[in-house]
């Protein structure tokens, strides 16, 4: 017997329950909450409350979507051999494994990844017809996020491997879900959300941005010509660096003009563990 005993073995193809919820990758979700969030606590500081219920779709159709993202991701660098070859998989990068270890059918798994979508999308019809005349910004912002999350990694656009990955999600998991998340709120704008968010939109990018570094060696041979594959290791850590630093001088310059209180100082300590990481990859690369 090649297996412990009582564990269960999947049929190939057929994974387990466990299998599936890997293949969610949910740790990644903290780049759907945090937005969300954001956009509720600017919401709150702009009206005093906030509508809770509203607040609970958002998320959800934001969460549906990211959900629906990384599980068309994982079949298309499946398929396309990224994940096959690479040998320098992490807990963050390369995939769910359940594809390549041939645990699950890469037809459910497209299935999955598209029925996800689709009821995150839903939720955002939802949202569009109970904000009624003002729901056309809803509308607006939801395909955007629908198609900009398929589209990463499905073709014909194939964003990521055309280099546009990096901006892409960052935009769609910071600007986008915490205007979104804020309009939907206050049914207006700000320059103050839109100040916060950008800080987002760079963090969530660089997290995407180092994530595609233990990845350069299958992405290339693959096709997936992202831009760190483009760069190269050594000016992708420089880009990493930079986008760690303009997120910081954003949220600074966003206090010297009042458009953020002085408390909002206390997200620059994320500077912290970026500049180890950073330091950690001029070691080994």
């Amino acid at each position: 017997m090649n297996h412990k005993e009582g564990m269960e073995v999947p049929t190939p193809g057929k994974g387990t329950g466990g299998d599936w919820v890997r293949e969610l990758r949910a740790p990644f979700l903290t780049a759907s909450f945090v937005p969300v969030l954001v956009g509720g606590a600017m919401a709150w500081a702009a009206l005093g409350t906030i509508d809770l219920w509203f607040f609970i779709v958002t998320m959800a159709g934001v969460v549906l979507l990211h959900l629906g993202a990384n599980v068309v991701n994982d079949y298309f660098d499946y398929v396309g051999g990224t994940d096959v070859v690479n040998r320098f998989r992490t807990p963050f990068s390369g995939g769910s494994t359940s594809l390549v270890e041939h645990r699950l059918s890469p037809r459910k798994v497209l299935r999955l990844g598209q029925a996800l979508t689709a009821a995150g999308a839903m939720v955002g019809l939802y949202l569009v017809y109970a904000l009624g005349e003002e729901g056309w910004v809803v509308l607006l912002l939801g395909m955007i996020g629908v198609g900009g999350g398929y589209f990463y990694s499905a073709p014909p656009l194939s964003l990521a491997s055309r280099g546009m990955g990096d901006l892409v999600i960052g935009s769609l998991f910071g600007l986008l879900a915490v205007v979104g998340t804020y309009y939907i709120q206050v049914t207006s704008f700000s320059l103050e959300v839109i100040a916060v968010s950008l800080p987002v939109s760079l963090w969530i990018a660089a997290v995407i941005w180092i994530n595609q570094i233990p990845d350069v060696e299958a992405d290339g041979k693959t096709g997936k010509r992202t831009l760190v594959v483009r760069w190269g290791i050594e000016r992708s850590i420089d880009v990493y660096s930079a986008l760690q630093m303009s997120a910081v001088a954003i949220i600074v310059g966003a206090v010297i003009l009042n458009l953020l209180p002085l408390p909002a100082l206390v997200a620059v300590v994320a500077i912290v563990p970026a500049m180890g990481a950073i330091r950690v990859l001029r070691r080994s690369k």
